[in-house]
């Protein structure tokens, strides 16, 4: 956690990011275009809500610009995600999706850091983040396989700093970490209609600041994404629309930087969701 974030409004947390801004452009071009090919056949609208359970951890390695000592941390929280989608079938083979979406924090739980000298840091640690991502897959029934991308920004939010029981003056740190993603995905769907997805990815790009080192900023690509989803479209329709369940795993590792004698550590973010989605 020496490190930084730009924060963003809840308010602005689906649309108004900077680096998400982009890719809606993109997103929105690309549906138009689809949207006028005559070999377009359906298209659906899908929006959902879900609850996350989120765990993240940082490692410092063997030695750190900081001290010749590793440390390590692990805290974890809760928060509440809601998504919105454009699913397009351009014909029997090939398909394109677009979704937008975001998580806020439910609550902020404790972090435990295991610093030199055999000291105990813990804080309050919050995470908030947006998502856009666009995904083409061509499908050989009853698989699909394609290529995905996303954007990432998620930001870290830290405070109430305790070492050994003493209430530190640091105030409130943010660390924001603005990562664009690319990867391959592998879909399957089963005679009972339940949908299994996994997607594995790397980063292409990574920008991280922290409040806490000013004018610093990491950019390693170092890491990888695998996400694991489970979709069960139930017999049940509300207002017209299909009702789904999912289950998802999400596991991305990312940093190791050192820059300017200021670290960004290796980190390990893992999150748990159980979502309800509806479908027109």
């Amino acid at each position: 956690m020496p490190w930084q974030f730009i924060e963003y409004p809840a308010a602005k947390m689906m649309c108004a990011l900077r680096g998400p801004r982009v890719y809606l452009l993109l997103m929105i071009s690309m549906l138009m275009m689809t949207a006028s090919s005559q070999s377009l056949w359906a298209l659906e609208f899908e929006s959902g809500v879900a609850a996350s359970y989120w765990r993240y951890q940082e490692s410092s390695g063997a030695v750190t610009g900081l001290t010749q000592t590793p440390f390590h941390s692990s805290g974890s929280g809760y928060g509440l995600s809601a998504k919105l989608a454009l699913l397009t079938a351009i014909d029997d083979d090939w398909r394109f999706s677009s979704t937008v979406s975001g998580m806020l924090p439910i609550n902020s739980l404790s972090e435990t850091w295991a610093l030199p000298n055999a000291s105990v840091q813990k804080n309050q640690l919050a995470i908030e983040q947006g998502d856009v991502r666009m995904d083409l897959l061509r499908c050989f029934e009853p698989v699909c396989l394609g290529l995905w991308g996303s954007y990432r920004s998620q930001l870290q939010k830290r405070q109430q700093f305790y070492i050994n029981g003493v209430l530190q003056p640091n105030g409130l740190i943010e660390e924001s970490v603005q990562t664009a993603w690319a990867g391959l995905s592998l879909q399957s769907e089963s005679e009972e209609h339940l949908l299994l997805s996994l997607d594995i990815g790397v980063p292409v790009w990574v920008k991280t600041t922290n409040t806490n080192a000013p004018g610093i900023s990491w950019h390693t690509k170092k890491g990888a994404v695998v996400d694991v989803k489970l979709d069960w479209p139930t017999p049940w329709r509300l207002g017209g629309a299909g009702v789904l369940v999912n289950v998802a795993y999400h596991y991305q590792v990312l940093g190791g930087e050192l820059v300017q004698g200021a670290l960004w550590p290796k980190n390990h973010f893992q999150q748990l969701t159980l979502g309800l989605d509806l479908r027109w």
